[in-house]
This record gives structure tokens, C-alpha cells and sequence, in this order.
């Protein structure tokens, strides 16, 4: 799968490499620019990203969200999303290092898709530890992903595209496809799992927004800061989503 960089201005061109707790798919190795050997996931941003401007992140450490949890609450006065954002104004950090944003996004998303937990979950009982990968490793690279608040998406790798990215690495045929697609739309962020969501990814410094906003169609979803031109975001991704979606069909 190759993808054509849409903008090159590349600040941070040097490989990095992430070394996750649970092996990734070798099937990571299908997509331009990654490279998955001996547990170890290299990334070339030259090859990866169709757009790299601009890449820094804000995050908050996972032990440092784990351990104020339940300070993340809604109050009578205080929305869960307002205290959302007050904690991270009080907690957050910047780096423009790719592997710690991946780390930290490692932890939170072991948590969110961890199956002994989700087993409390009757709503999930269909849901197998093979689709858990799915979401866990393509939520990891998505945490790489990084909007402004003006909406102008600054970097975008293929794993926005969870659907396609997680068809091409998985091999996953048709029906695989749009099952996973619409867990991670919806289904799997529904009731009771909202709140816990809402609060993991604190950690990533924002909110998880989905690409579209109606039913699942492949368009992924990215955390950004509270605040940003959500409209203007998905605007533009619609616009950059032809030229990769033939990338991966090609």
C-alpha cells in the first residue's frame, strides 16, 4: 500500500521506532513507511505521513490520569467535558516525540480494549479479542494523528482511515470490515462506556471525534484539543480521503 505524501514539510524526518508491551500485527508491514521486525514498529515519516506540519502533541501522563480518576466526574456544576478540560489544562504536556505519544496511548487503549474488563459488558459479549487487537493497534497509530484548532488537520498518517488501514493490515474481508468500522464509530463508545472514554483520553490531550457523523463509513477518527473546528476538520479530511482510499485499493 503505497500513499503519496499530500505535504512534506517534515520537522521531525527522522525514523523512530515504538516498542509496544503486546506485539503488533505483522501485517503492519503491508503499509508504506512501517516496518515491524523483532517486536519493534519503525515509522518513516517521509513514507508514513501524508501530512506532517507542525508535530507536536499535548498529552497528560496515563499514571498521572489513572491516579486523579476519579476527579474526572460530573458534578452539579461541572460537566464531565469541563472537567475533562480544566484537568488537562492543569496537568498537560508538549512533546514532539512520536514514541511518546504512542506509549502514552499504549495505556489507554490496553485500558479501553482490555477484554477481562469489557466482560462486564452484555452489549459486548460478541465482541472477540481479535477485534479488540484491531482497535488497540490502529488506535495507537491514530493517537499520531493531529488536528489544529482552526480544523487543518497537521499530521495524518493512513491509520485515520481505520477501516481501510485495518483491512489492508489484517486482512479482513468485507463483513470483518464494517463490523469493526462501526464498533469504533459507536457501538463500542455507547452507555456506559462513554464516561470512561471521555476521561482515558484526557491522557491524549482531548476528545476523541469521529470523521463523520453519521454511521460508520470508514473515516476514523482523530483526538483533538476541546475547541477545535470540528466542521473545518472533517471538511478537509473529506477532501483528502479519495487519493488514500485508492492508495490502499491499489
Amino acid at each position: 500500500m503505497h500513499t503519496a505524501p499530500i505535504s512534506t514539510a517534515l520537522e521531525h524526518p527522522a525514523k523512530f521506532t515504538f516498542i509496544p508491551k503486546a506485539e503488533f500485527h505483522p501485517g503492519w508491514n503491508k503499509i508504506t513507511g512501517v516496518t515491524l521486525e523483532d517486536g519493534q514498529l519503525s515509522i518513516d515519516p517521509h513514507q508514513y505521513f501524508i501530512r506532517f506540519e507542525d508535530p507536536s502533541w499535548t498529552y497528560v501522563p496515563w499514571s498521572i490520569v489513572q491516579g486523579h480518576w476519579s476527579e474526572i466526574r460530573e458534578t452539579p456544576d461541572t460537566a464531565l467535558e469541563q472537567a475533562a478540560v480544566q484537568f488537562i489544562a492543569a496537568n498537560r504536556r508538549t512533546t514532539s516525540d512520536p514514541v511518546v505519544v504512542m506509549r502514552n496511548a499504549e495505556a489507554v487503549y490496553s485500558y479501553l480494549y482490555d477484554h477481562e474488563r469489557l466482560a462486564m459488558y452484555d452489549d459486548l459479549e460478541d465482541v472477540t479479542a481479535a477485534d479488540l487487537r484491531v482497535l488497540r493497534e490502529c488506535s495507537i497509530l491514530c493517537a499520531l494523528n493531529r488536528a489544529a484548532l482552526n480544523g487543518r488537520i497537521t499530521v495524518i498518517g493512513p491509520a485515520w482511515y481505520f477501516a481501510q488501514c485495518a483491512r489492508t493490515v489484517f486482512s479482513l474481508d468485507r463483513t470483518s470490515e464494517i463490523r469493526v468500522d462501526e464498533l469504533f464509530h459507536g457501538g463500542f463508545y455507547n452507555g456506559a462506556r462513554l464516561d470512561e472514554q471521555v476521561r482515558a483520553h484526557v491522557a491524549l490531550g482531548g476528545k476523541l471525534v469521529h470523521g463523520c457523523q453519521g454511521s460508520g463509513n470508514g473515516a476514523g477518527g482523530c483526538v483533538v484539543q476541546y475547541g477545535t473546528d470540528v466542521r473545518a476538520m472533517q471538511t478537509e479530511l473529506m477532501a483528502l480521503r479519495d487519493p488514500v482510499i485508492r492508495a490502499f485499493q491499489a
